[in-house]
């Protein structure tokens, strides 16, 4: 499974209500997909994907982590997977999202299922109502 990443609070947070076209449903659709394509480039070390989905910085902290973890293939499989909106809001020139992803995933063939709570921090140029999202951070919960 992908590892937990310090996040950085920010400095300059100016909090604005979300652009409308936030809505939670695409948001929570897109997210699941997501979520299974990143964990599938982690297992491979796939790091040309991964890249596509993560700020510059978000991406150095997760190549050096899995590249510490040797050049095999790991095991996820995403069991069940849940995803939730928990907040839309601005900081100065971004739309910055939180999503919470929770289900069950095994992490070798012959083990159990186990659970797992996680929320992932997305970010989005605020004046540009297309174009792609960012992961920032990672942040699991015990």
């Amino acid at each position: 499974a992908l590892p937990p990443v310090r996040l950085t609070p920010p400095t300059r947070a100016r909090v604005a209500p979300a652009p409308p076209r936030c809505i939670p449903q695409a948001f929570t659709a897109g997210a699941k997909t997501h979520f299974l394509r990143l964990q599938s480039a982690w297992d491979k070390a796939d790091f040309d994907d991964i890249r596509t989905y993560t700020t510059p910085e978000l991406f150095a902290e997760l190549h050096r982590e899995r590249q510490s973890l040797g050049s095999g293939p790991q095991f996820t499989e995403v069991v069940t997977l849940d995803v939730s909106l928990v907040s839309v809001r601005r900081e100065d020139s971004l739309v910055v999202a939180s999503m919470e992803f929770s289900g069950l995933i095994r992490e070798d063939q012959q083990g159990p299922a186990n659970a797992f709570r996680e929320f992932w921090h997305i970010q989005h140029e605020w004046n540009r109502p297309d174009g792609d999202w960012f992961i920032t951070g990672i942040q699991q919960v015990d």
